[in-house]
């Protein structure tokens, strides 16, 4: 099988972001640094949802599938911002088929 990132399917322009939680010793909340690291296009598929109650609150998990062209540099933990709609996905973690540096898959959940 080879690995095709067509430019027609990458119709999605994203910015990818890495973000970086400050610790602070006083409280659990920990405020998040957001930095641009790149703009990129990519295809958007929906992979699955899954919704539960927890502490008597309705949760929603929604999961994606996103693809780019392979970029150094990417890690699990980063924000994927779709530029127009507003959504953000943060990435749970990153397939790189068949080895070769051409295409990445990102797996992520999305912020709802």
């Amino acid at each position: 099988m080879s690995v095709h990132v067509r430019a027609g399917n990458n119709k999605h322009p994203v910015t990818i972001q890495t973000v970086t939680k400050a610790d602070d010793d006083f409280s659990t909340n920990a405020a998040e640094t957001v930095v641009t690291f790149g703009k990129a296009r990519a295809s958007i598929r929906p992979v699955s949802a899954d919704e539960r109650t927890k502490n008597g609150k309705l949760t929603m998990e929604i999961t994606h599938g996103i693809r780019i062209r392979y970029r150094e540099g990417v890690t699990p933990g980063m924000k994927i911002i779709k530029d127009r709609g507003n959504r953000s996905f943060r990435i749970v973690s990153i397939l790189n088929p068949e080895e070769i540096g051409v295409a990445m898959d990102l797996m992520c959940k999305e912020d709802v």
